[in-house]
């Protein structure tokens, strides 16, 4: 019930767990035999598979299973020590196949007559539990196995191991009754001889004759004592040390981790609930270093009644935080460990229970008066930002551009108590009893008054000798005292917006003209204003866009800050201008003006920043004409009934046959249209040269028996932009031909099956649970299973084809008659099957001129590796930045193309899903659905004897609470193993970021990329939410027509930010950012960010850096690690 102790066992729980948890289910597994011996060979009935008991009057002659008491409800038991013979030497040998020993102790209720209760009722009355009880195996071959219960699960004991022969099991036996069976691995089952002791003073042992393999349990019920009715109260006193912070909700690990301070002789009373009844009196604590355990009370004798605690709370200290707990007089927890509130001078408890002890651990909070005055000024036009304190408010006898003080405006103070708003006063705006939030801070927030920028701040203590420049972001700074107590005094100035002018001349340059690239060269060759061109300025008030008029497009509202600008650039026209750009700035004469001198224009975009107002920023702009271009079509047929939509489809190698006699139309601009046939001129290609920069419409005419066209890309000098593939679906591609571009297109065509017959595809998915639960627990099958399809021919099932999956865990068979069909799955054993097409019969059906799709999935009882699979490639999670197109007509042949929309990604999942037909296991046989058994569909081959639901009795990694989708009956149900839960939301306040979570995995070594610009993605083959081990998400940088992702700001995250992920289980779990780094993407993904880690770790990715064109992607990953 101590805290301290607690916190430094409870990492040795939770390191231990599996162990119990195996041990436990093999203890499960030894009782149900021992309570059931007819369940040794499971009678399955004919529709659901479930195991029969016993009839309620069949004769017991061993003790039936008993029920086994949450370690929440002990009953008292006589301390007694062990008789056992002396120790020997251990002389220890290996058997071939060992056995097991697993001993349950049960406590039964006092007075209960043990040599005259049938073991039947024993196994449901006596359910009291007691660790700490030792036992000891002495082989008769030497050696000697010592445990004590608890080791080995709540009032267990398990010997593993165990010799074959004869041997004598110790353990406390003063009145007690024992009863022992075996149980060997072919099914056979044989009773020891009762044995009981009852009111011996000495006890012998029990011997035991183990045979090889043989699983033994016994049953120990001890008799248990009466206890008084009154109990105990104990309160153990520390106290805080100044400014020390208390968490929302009271953290009872932090607060016995730091709150050791002396707290002084403190009084304490504890008084019958509601006035009146028991009074136990005034109690004074001796007042201890900090140890609580050396600063504690103890009242005696309380009655068994709803309690308050009193305490008089010292002198500067606040409101108390106490903890209570109760336990049994052995120390078994009664009730756990929580924080109870202060109410109007007191904690309330409920009735403890009779004999019962409650432990409080009992906190002084220091009372510390912090204080924080925002001193507000109003600065005159002209003045300047970026300047130090002695600029703004003058230096000596100077007077500086901000002596007004600025009254009335809205300033709000955040602290750990909440928002606190008013409007700022003369002689400052004062805030008295400042309480630092969770990271230690505060935050001042200002509305900012209309016509006014950014203000600049200076913030300091009243023992700094000067104040020192704090970042204010929106009218909000952060303050984070060192020290506590504090008094705080902040200066804010509020600059007046002064909007600066941004110039852009357009000039048009000769055809064909070398030019050097100097501004003097361009300034003659290129002397005719160019009209009709589109620029676009960005600030932070956000794109506005302009064509030029007499050669020119100016912006007269541009703020401070970093601007970019973009031209879209006429066809025709190179796509790389040469651009030259000057500025000048009114001022005091510090800021510089710089004359005219060439900038980079990549992709006709530039970048710049205004650090001055009323700056004017002026920029001549050169475009040369690049003359006409061409395209090229290469005509390609993929397979039947091809998905180029499937995962890991790759059109490049999957369609290979170029294609010749295929008409193509060219309709152009101005003009008559252009016709071509492939392979007239190229080989499975038409070509059309000679074209005038503009836009363009090429059509196909399809030929018959071709069910899908699709263009899979268009590639050219100015057109080498990454974009959806394929980049458009049908037989007409809209694009606009840039002046001197060579474009190159892959154009496929898929035929259509057979109208008379269908296809099958089989998707294949291993699970790490020994029963299918949830998707969300099974994988891909990426090492290739082997599949064989039967037909029905009227009088049996008969081989149709045999195939081994991809690595996609996929394969598809075509030309199929239509009928029923089964599949027979080679060196596996299906736990589920899910289809959509089903005939009367139950059976695979196959239509005509239509599909069927099967996944299979594999149980296992084996857990994943911590952290899943090692991804070799970070998840596609951005796409090229609006601009930046060698092309600037490309955007507007990607638009025509269009998104793909959520109907081609099959693969994603969510944690809410729809049910699907499916497969259930039986013994034999695998049948569809819940109780139909009519026909099989393929013969599984089960061992005599074995179980109908394969695997172990715990469930790994997932629960059906966490992973909704299982429905087992009650008496097959596993027992759930210790697992996180699944990520379902992620909020990150600090960044805007508000979304749901979609469920993809790493196939391949690949990442799945997110589905769409909102979409946060969870692999699961990494940890849970709880777990420890790395959770790995990621989300878009940017999309298809957004320019901003879920995770566009995923960068301006600094450690200490908060991000929250709710999961299935309902509960919120908080991460704290750790570390934020760029990571290269052609380097494979390091261990030590996207790894496993031996904490609760949460790592963030998407793109980051620049975009390479060369490789189609961000040079660059974000990657974000955050810990609990």
């Amino acid at each position: 019930m101590n805290p301290r102790a607690y916190s430094r066992q409870h990492p040795r729980r939770r390191s231990s767990i599996w162990v119990t948890i195996v041990i436990l289910a093999m203890l499960a597994s030894s009782l149900a035999a021992l309570a059931n011996p007819a369940a040794a060979q499971p009678t399955e009935t004919p529709t659901t598979g479930e195991i029969q008991a016993p009839p309620p009057d069949a004769p017991v002659d061993l003790p039936t299973q008993p029920v086994v008491a949450p370690p929440d409800e002990p009953t008292a038991v006589p301390t007694q020590d062990p008789i056992v013979p002396p120790l020997e030497d251990p002389v220890l040998e290996q058997p071939d196949d060992p056995a097991s020993i697993s001993v349950s102790y049960r406590v039964c209720p006092a007075g209960t007559d043990l040599a005259n209760t049938v073991p039947a009722t024993l196994a449901s009355a006596c359910t009291g539990q007691q660790n700490g009880v030792p036992f000891d195996l002495r082989p008769a071959s030497g050696g000697i196995f010592v445990w004590n219960t608890g080791d080995a699960g709540a009032s267990s004991v398990f010997f593993a191991d165990v010799p074959t022969g004869q041997a004598t099991l110790y353990g406390a036996s003063q009145g007690a009754a024992i009863y022992c069976e075996g149980f060997t691995s072919q099914g056979n089952t044989r009773p020891y001889a009762r044995v009981a002791s009852f009111a011996q003073a000495q006890f012998e042992g029990i011997s035991l004759d183990i045979l090889e393999g043989e699983q033994i349990t016994c049953y120990w019920y001890v008799p248990g004592t009466e206890t008084t009715g009154d109990i105990t109260v104990i309160i153990r006193k520390s106290a805080c040390p100044a400014g020390y912070v208390v968490a929302d909700p009271p953290d009872i690990f932090d607060m016995a981790l730091n709150c050791q301070e002396p707290a002084g002789a403190i009084t304490f009373s504890v008084f019958e609930a509601g006035g009146g009844g028991y009074d136990g009196g005034l109690k004074i604590s001796p007042g201890g270093d900090g140890v609580a355990a050396l600063n504690s009370v103890q009242f005696d004798s309380v009655p068994n009644v709803p309690l308050w605690v009193y305490e008089e709370v010292p002198q500067d200290y606040g409101d108390p935080v106490a903890f209570c707990g109760v336990e049994d007089f052995l120390g078994n927890d009664v009730a756990p460990t929580e924080h109870y509130s202060w109410n109007a001078g007191k904690i309330e408890l409920d009735a403890p229970g009779e004999g019962n002890v409650v432990q409080c651990d009992w906190y002084n909070i220091p009372i510390v008066d912090n204080t924080i005055t925002v001193y507000k000024w109003d600065c005159e036009p002209g003045t300047e930002p970026n300047r130090d304190l002695n600029y703004y408010q003058g230096d000596g006898q100077d007077e500086g551009p901000c002596e007004t003080e600025h009254l009335g405006i809205p300033i709000s103070l955040i602290d750990g108590n909440g928002e606190r708003a008013t409007t700022t006063q003369a002689n400052g705006t004062q805030w008295d009893d400042v309480v630092l939030d969770q990271n230690g801070a505060f935050r001042i927030v200002e509305e900012i008054p209309a016509g006014y920028g950014d203000p600049m701040v200076f913030c300091g203590t009243l023992d700094d000798d000067e104040q020192q420049p704090v970042t204010a972001t929106g009218g909000e700074f952060t303050i984070q005292p060192a020290t506590s107590p504090f008094t705080y005094q902040c200066n804010i100035y509020n600059i007046p917006y002064q909007d600066s002018t941004v110039t852009v001349r357009k000039w048009e340059c000769p055809q064909d003209a070398l030019i050097e690239l100097t501004p003097q060269a361009h300034q003659m060759a290129c002397t005719q204003p160019h009209d009709g061109v589109t620029f676009t300025l960005t600030d932070t008030k956000g794109p506005r866009s302009m064509m030029t008029a007499n050669g020119e497009a100016q912006w007269t509202d541009v703020a401070q800050g970093a601007v970019t600008m973009a031209e879209t650039v006429p066809p025709g026209y190179h796509p790389q201008p040469f651009v030259v750009c000057g500025w000048s700035a009114n001022n005091d004469g510090t800021a510089p003006t710089v004359p005219p001198t060439p900038v980079e224009a990549t992709n006709g975009v530039i970048h710049f920043s205004i650090e001055y107002p009323a700056t004017r920023y002026l920029c001549d702009w050169y475009n040369t004409f690049a003359g006409p271009g061409d395209v090229t079509i290469n005509k390609w047929t993929c397979p039947e009934g091809y998905d180029p939509f499937a995962w890991n489809a790759d059109p490049k190698k999957d369609c290979t046959e170029l294609t010749n006699g295929v008409t193509f139309v060219l309709d152009q601009p101005a003009g008559v249209d252009l016709q071509s046939d492939t392979g007239d001129s190229i080989n499975g290609a038409v070509y059309f040269g000679g074209l005038e920069p503009g836009a363009y419409s090429v059509t196909e005419i399809v030929p018959d028996g071709i069910a899908m066209v699709f263009v899979y890309d268009c590639v050219g000098l100015n057109t080498g932009a990454v974009h959806p593939m394929p980049l458009s679906v049908g037989p007409t591609l809209e694009m606009n031909i840039a002046g001197g571009d060579e474009i190159v297109c892959d154009w496929m065509n898929v035929p259509a099956y057979d109208p008379d017959f269908g296809w099958m595809t089989v998707s294949k998915k291993i699970c790490w649970t020994p029963v299918y639960v949830s998707d969300v627990d099974c994988e891909t099958y990426e090492d290739g299973a082997t599949f064989t399809l039967l037909g029905w021919n009227g009088t049996g099932w008969t081989p149709v084809v045999t195939g081994t999956t991809s690595v996609a865990g996929q394969i598809t068979w075509t030309n199929l008659m239509p009928g029923s069909y089964v599949i027979q799955e080679e060196n596996g054993e299906p736990c589920r099957i899910e289809t959509d097409t089903l005939d009367a019969e139950d059976h695979l059906s196959v239509q005509a001129n239509a599909g069927t799709s099967v996944t299979v999935f594999n149980c296992s009882s084996t857990p994943p590796l911590p952290g899943g699979k090692m991804p070799t490639k970070y998840p596609n999670t951005g796409v090229e930045p609006v601009g930046t197109s060698d092309d600037a007509a490309t955007g507007s042949l990607f638009a025509v193309a269009g998104l793909l929309g959520a109907g081609s990604l099959s693969r994603r999942q969510f944690l809410r899903r729809a049910a699907a037909p499916t497969i259930a296991v039986g013994a034999g046989s695998l049948l569809f659905g819940t109780g139909i058994a009519r026909q099989t569909i393929a013969p599984i081959e089960l061992p005599a004897g074995a179980p109908a639901t394969p695997g172990a009795d715990c469930l790994f990694p997932a629960t059906p609470a966490a992973t909704p989708g299982a429905t087992p009956s009650a008496a097959s149900t596993p027992v759930a193993c210790a697992c996180g839960a699944v990520p379902v939301t992620i909020t990150i306040p600090v960044i805007e970021v508000d979304a749901g979570i979609e469920i993809l995995e790493t196939v391949g070594g690949i990442m799945q990329a997110p589905t769409g610009a909102e979409d946060v993605a969870w692999y699961k083959e990494s940890a849970r939410l709880g777990e420890q081990g790395n959770i790995l998400m990621a989300g878009h940088l940017n999309y298809w027509g957004v320019p901003e992702g879920v995770f566009f700001r995923l960068e301006a995250l600094t450690e200490g930010d908060v991000i929250e992920v709710e999961g299935d289980d309902g509960s919120a779990y908080r991460y704290i950012v750790e570390w934020v780094e760029q990571l290269e993407s052609e380097q494979e993904p390091p261990e030590d960010a996207i790894g496993h880690t031996d904490n609760q770790s949460l790592t963030l990715i998407t793109c980051g850096g620049e975009w390479n064109v060369d490789a189609a992607e961000y040079d660059h990953r974000t990657v974000v690690r955050a810990v609990r």
